[in-house]
């Protein structure tokens, strides 16, 4: 599988005022993000409030997505579940839907032992016949996949690679250094380290952000590997003051940001967020602007 290259979209998930999935907007924001050139397109992950989700809407959001986008991205639904058995019920749904890989969460519902996690993802990848992206949120200690274990994972048949946001350089350059010769990829999972990953050959990254501004991380990219080393580093700079003002209160902060837009995001959240104030209001506004 080709390395993929710059923004993946951990997809906001849109609630009407009945606190459903809206799909509509669903669908208004799958096109909208396809029109900024994003790489690929990430539903049902942190950014789209997963662990709030039930089983069903999370089909809801996977199967919305994918007819959308109508292969015009790659698709890679988050498909990790409660369980075992439901993780590979809903990895095995996106792929009959034409999912184009799924991303799974290190599993919390099994003692945290390297063999244990192994063991985990090994059965899915029995089970399914795409490709796989491991995924390991920050603060998950001691969920953890070492760079030992992803050498491991690796070598699995569907393993495709892994979503990194420890934001540990010396970990995610060890994944890179045990599996250089493997047909894997670390992906960054904290855009504010995309620029610092980038010599390692970390050319993808996920990050609330890539919602809002997908075509910085490309800009970003692109200079990088023409050795505009100053252009990329003022442009890291400027992701890190934009996420600076949506992370105070993400993923509300993205879903009134896109409000402003003209994408009709209503300001709800299920996960726990925190109040804006005026000063939080005003600088979204200049962010809809920038």
């Amino acid at each position: 599988m080709d390395r993929i290259k710059g923004p993946i979209v951990p997809m906001l998930t849109p609630f009407s005022e009945s606190g459903c999935i809206d799909g509509e907007v669903l669908r208004r924001f799958t096109d909208w993000l396809i029109e900024q050139k994003v790489s690929a397109l990430f539903p049902v992950g942190g950014s789209g409030e997963r662990t709030a989700l039930t089983k069903e809407e999370k089909k809801i959001v996977i199967q919305v997505v994918i007819e959308q986008a109508n292969k015009r991205v790659p698709v890679w639904p988050g498909t990790g579940g409660d369980n075992l058995n439901e993780t590979i019920e809903l990895s095995q749904y996106a792929e009959k839907l034409g999912a184009d890989a799924v991303v799974i969460v290190i599993p919390r519902d099994i003692e945290p032992t390297e063999e244990n996690i192994f063991n985990y993802y090994k059965e899915v990848d029995k089970n399914i016949d795409i490709p796989v992206y491991l995924y390991e949120p920050g603060g998950y200690e001691p969920y953890t996949i070492t760079p030992r274990l992803f050498k491991r994972l690796s070598e699995l048949k569907h393993i495709a690679g892994i979503k990194d946001s420890s934001s540990n350089m010396n970990k995610i350059t060890r994944m890179v250094m045990e599996t250089e010769k493997a047909n894997v990829q670390v992906i960054q999972g904290n855009e504010v380290l995309y620029l610092t990953s980038l010599p390692l050959g970390i050319t993808g990254v996920i990050g609330g952000g890539c919602n809002i501004y997908p075509r910085l991380f490309n800009e970003l990219l692109m200079r990088y590997e023409g050795g505009d080393i100053d252009s990329a580093r003022r442009l890291q700079w400027e992701i890190i003051g934009k996420w600076d003002i949506l992370a105070r209160s993400w993923p509300l902060t993205g879903k009134i940001f896109f409000s402003m837009l003209g994408v009709p995001f209503k300001p709800i959240c299920r996960v726990q967020t925190r109040r804006l104030n005026d000063e939080d209001i005003r600088e979204l506004k200049e962010l809809v602007n920038f």
